[in-house]
């Protein structure tokens, strides 16, 4: 008798843990990265005293990236010398969206290109969430990744040295937003995209994002060609000359593979970091890496649904940040958008009790992982003070859910 009357208290417990709601999951997992990343290295530590961590590598003034970007473009406006004399790596339309800058004194400017920062932000991890879900659950647990990331490291690091990584994940965002619930708004979603692309190339693969309708590949293959045509003449537009030159800056870039340092999530640099075999662990991280977007790509595919794909979303996101060989943490800011639209995109309530046992651990998880990339290496032991495992450990994670919510979910 006792051991039925057990069975039935277990049960009952097993079932009320099955039923709590994704932000719940969400929630747990984000303490857990607060006490470890957060309260014990700042409290709870062996000195017994509360820890002060200069936890951004800082130089001197804030907005040094800024500062940097503005002197490429008056090298090209006021003295005729090309943008990329001084050392830069970005494409030659980058330089002319910084020109109505050069009539600012630097601390006006920064200020100016903070707010716009700090907008965008706003606009990539709350407001289109929250026009893709209008269930207001799904708008707590994006509120709540909306404010972990106001406050995180990557945000803060972004601001600091006045990068743009930001602005152009929002115009990248936005793009897809407007292709997919605008269809009017198709030639802005295309410029839009093109704007980003000519910022910082990488967001070039969200052009993956831009189909609603994977059957029908015809038009599919001519918006690509289309997009691809249009972002390569672009780099012809400052002349060809800065098109060569801005080849070499990136040949030369990938030649040096970037600064390899805690703060450079890409894998090229973690293995550089932390393998005598660099070649051979870069060589096998990239083919994971690539297998589970593919795989993603492919559910995508197989699913075949017109609306945004937010695990797809996360997965090329994710990429992003992995594949440059120069990823510095700043780029982080851009990972709570992501993670917010994927994470409100998982309907635990369509799965079966077992499911909804095995998929809410694994968000708890994939949240934990997530908040770890909120702090800086500073507040981390040594195994956790790259980012490129966290990141890695995310796109796992969310291969192996979208699988099973494609496969299992009524």
């Amino acid at each position: 008798m006792t051991q039925v009357v057990i069975r039935m208290k277990l049960t009952s417990i097993i079932d009320n843990i099955s039923n709590w709601k994704i932000v719940t999951w969400v929630l747990l997992g984000l303490a857990v990265g607060y006490f470890l990343f957060f309260i014990q290295p700042v409290f709870i530590n062996s000195s017994q005293a509360m820890q002060f961590f200069e936890y951004i590598p800082t130089f001197g003034q804030a907005g040094m990236d800024l500062e940097t970007t503005i002197w490429y473009a008056k090298l090209w406006v006021v003295n005729g010398y090309s943008p990329y004399v001084g050392g830069g790596t970005f494409p030659p339309l980058a330089h002319v969206f910084f020109v109505p800058l050069l009539s600012l004194d630097f601390p006006i400017a920064y200020r100016i290109f903070t707010a716009f920062t700090l907008l965008c932000f706003l606009l990539t991890t709350l407001w289109i969430p929250y026009q893709l879900f209008e269930a207001e659950r799904k708008k707590t647990l994006i509120l709540l990744i909306f404010i972990s990331g106001l406050f995180s490291y990557g945000l803060q690091f972004e601001i600091e040295r006045g990068q743009f990584s930001v602005i152009a994940y929002a115009l990248s965002l936005l793009s897809i937003y407007l292709f997919h619930r605008h269809e009017r708004a198709m030639p802005l979603s295309y410029i839009l995209l093109s704007i980003a692309v000519q910022l910082k190339i990488y967001p070039a693969i969200f052009a993956v994002m831009l189909i609603k309708d994977w059957r029908v590949w015809k038009d599919n293959l001519k918006r690509m060609i289309g997009l691809a045509a249009f972002n390569i003449l672009a780099l012809f537009s400052l002349g060809t000359q800065n098109f060569r030159d801005f080849v070499n800056a990136m040949s030369q870039a990938q030649f040096v593979k970037g600064e390899a340092w805690v703060g450079n999530h890409s894998i090229s640099s973690f293995a550089k970091l932390y393998s005598p075999s660099a070649s051979a662990l870069e060589t096998g991280l990239l083919i994971f890496a690539a297998a589970s977007f593919f795989l993603i790509l492919y559910m995508a595919y197989k699913e075949n649904n017109s609306e945004l794909n937010a695990f797809l979303l996360l997965s090329t996101t994710i990429i992003t940040l992995l594949v440059p060989s120069i990823s510095h943490d700043y780029r982080l800011s851009v990972l709570p958008a992501a993670m917010a639209i994927a994470l409100a995109s998982i309907e635990l309530p369509n799965f079966s009790r077992k499911i909804r046992l095995l998929i809410a651990p694994l968000v708890m998880f994939m949240a934990a992982v997530y908040s770890s990339t909120l702090f800086s290496y500073t507040n981390k032991p040594d195994y956790f003070v790259n980012n490129m495992p966290a990141l890695m450990v995310i796109l796992l994670l969310i291969t192996v859910i979208a699988v099973v919510q494609m496969k299992y979910a009524h």
